[in-house]
C-alpha cells in the first residue's frame, strides 16, 4: 500500500499588495517655544516605503490628552525620508500653555490605498520660554 501526495498549485500565484511602512521617525530637537525664542517649531522627519509607491504622509499632532488633532501633509525629502512640522502657534490654546506635552503619530498612504500608522509618541515638549 502506497500514498501519493499530490500538490495543485494555480499557474499564477495572485500577490497581495503590502502596507507601507514608517520607521526612524526622527524630531529635529525635544521642545520648542511660543514666546520670544526662535524655536517657535520642530520638525519631525520619518522614513516611509514599502513595495507599492507612496502616496503621501500625514502628521497629527494636539496638546496631550486634549482635542483636536491637528494634521499637516508631510513633504518627502531625500532618500525616502518625510517631513513637517510642528509649529507652536498652530496650536490654539499655545498662549495659556507654561509648559505641555505635545502628542504626534504619523500615517502613510501606498498606490495600493493601504495605510500604516505609528504609534503615539509623546516626547515633544511646548514651553512659554526656556
Amino acid at each position: 500500500n502506497q500514498t501519493i501526495t499530490a500538490t495543485c498549485l494555480p499557474d499564477e500565484v495572485e500577490k497581495l499588495d503590502s502596507p507601507p511602512f514608517i520607521t526612524r521617525v526622527n524630531p529635529s530637537h525635544d521642545e520648542f517655544y511660543w514666546g520670544a525664542n526662535p524655536l517657535r517649531s520642530v520638525t519631525i522627519q520619518a522614513l516611509c516605503g514599502g513595495e507599492s509607491p507612496e502616496t503621501g504622509a500625514t502628521l497629527f499632532s494636539r496638546v496631550s490628552g486634549k482635542s483636536p488633532w491637528y494634521s499637516v501633509q508631510m513633504t518627502p525629502s531625500q532618500g525616502g525620508f518625510w517631513q513637517a512640522q510642528i509649529h507652536s502657534h498652530d496650536i490654539n490654546e499655545y498662549k495659556t500653555i507654561s509648559s505641555a506635552v505635545i502628542e504626534y503619530y504619523l500615517v502613510a498612504a501606498n498606490q495600493a490605498g493601504l495605510t500604516t500608522s505609528t504609534p503615539l509618541f509623546n516626547n515633544q515638549r511646548l514651553k512659554d520660554e526656556p
